[in-house]
C-alpha cells in the first residue's frame, strides 16, 4: 500500500531513482527480501540504499498475512526531519 505522501516523493526522483525503487519494491513483495533496512521502533523502518536514499515504511497484518506501508522517502542529508514526519504521517494514518 503506497500512501499519497509516498507516491508525490517518488514521482519527483529521476527515472533512474524511481526503476531502482519499484526494483527494490519488487524484491519485497515477491521474495520478502527487505535488504538493507533498519526497525526505528514505533512500527516505523526505513530502507537503505548505499547512496543515502531513504524510504521509510511500516508493517501491519491483514487477513492475506502481511502488508507493507509505504509512507515517506528522503535521503540521509534530511533523515531527521524525514522519520518524524514519517511517525506523524503512521499516526494519523493508523487513527
Amino acid at each position: 500500500m503506497r500512501l499519497s505522501e509516498f507516491t508525490d516523493w517518488l514521482e519527483q526522483e529521476t527515472p533512474k531513482s524511481r526503476i531502482q525503487i519499484e526494483d527494490r519494491l519488487s524484491r519485497i513483495r515477491d521474495f520478502g527480501h527487505f535488504g538493507k533496512a533498519r526497525d526505528l521502533g514505533g512500527n516505523l523502518a526505513e530502507l537503505k540504499w548505499e547512496n543515502g536514499r531513504r524510504v521509510y515504511f511500516a508493517m501491519t497484518l491483514d487477513s492475506d498475512g502481511r502488508v507493507v506501508i509505504l509512507i515517506l522517502g528522503g535521503n540521509k542529508n534530511g533523515q531527521s526531519k524525514d522519520i518524524r514526519q514519517a511517525r506523524k504521517i503512521l499516526a494519523n494514518y493508523q487513527e
